[in-house]
């Protein structure tokens, strides 16, 4: 599958595959760094970067349809973000020119908060929907409106628009096993090993860090 994904997106598609992965255990990583970064796919329209959201939503089912920033309501984003646990959800259509309000629910959720709302049935009380989920952005736009939100994205530029038939085939192919739905068991494998990640995880990361 990487070995794919490789040849179809190239370095953008080595990054997109390791934090998908990662995002099979976002709630472990959460806990040791209290926020979950976002993936950013930013670039020029028909340069892949919705093939790629695509690509890593397959690791969890089917691929969904995006949620469309243009149109997005706070209760549609805030749904979506929490009834999928450690998987892939996916807002299209960033444009740096967006309502304040959802640069601010996107930068919440990757410090796992999102829209608070009175409970109806106890009075002064408001409830919280949680944040389960990692979350993939596209448009064509950088996140440059707010520093805050751009330092919690992992951004990836996408600027190719030809390609050669041997790299149109490519992703014809993998496309194909894409839409039998075959690739969850991936996601299956690595899960199977969650204790070990919960156990190793902390002190691996600080080892690499320290290494780079």
């Amino acid at each position: 599958w990487t070995q794919r994904i490789k040849a179809v997106y190239g370095k953008n598609g080595i990054v997109g595959a390791a934090w998908a992965l990662d995002a099979i255990h976002r709630d472990i990583i959460f806990r040791r760094f209290k926020m979950f970064p976002h993936l950013n796919l930013f670039g020029v329209p028909q340069s892949g970067k919705n093939q790629l959201a695509g690509s890593l939503q397959a690791l969890f089912g089917l691929p969904q349809p995006p949620i469309g920033l243009e149109n997005a309501t706070k209760a549609a984003m805030t749904r979506l973000i929490s009834v999928i646990r450690n998987g892939v959800v996916w807002f299209d259509e960033y444009k740096n020119d967006v309502d304040r309000w959802i640069v601010e629910l996107l930068k919440g959720f990757a410090d796992g908060t999102s829209r608070r709302k009175g409970d109806a049935n106890m009075e002064m009380r408001t409830v919280s929907t949680p944040v389960n989920s990692a979350a993939i952005i596209s448009g064509q736009h950088q996140l440059t409106l707010d520093i805050a939100m751009f330092s919690r994205t992992i951004s990836l530029n996408f600027s190719q628009t030809t390609f050669t038939e041997a790299e149109r085939q490519a992703l014809r192919e993998l496309k194909d096993i894409e839409e039998t739905g075959a690739l969850t068991h991936i996601a299956a494998q690595v899960h199977t090993h969650r204790q070990l990640f919960l156990d190793k995880f902390s002190n691996e990361f600080e080892f690499v860090r320290t290494d780079f």
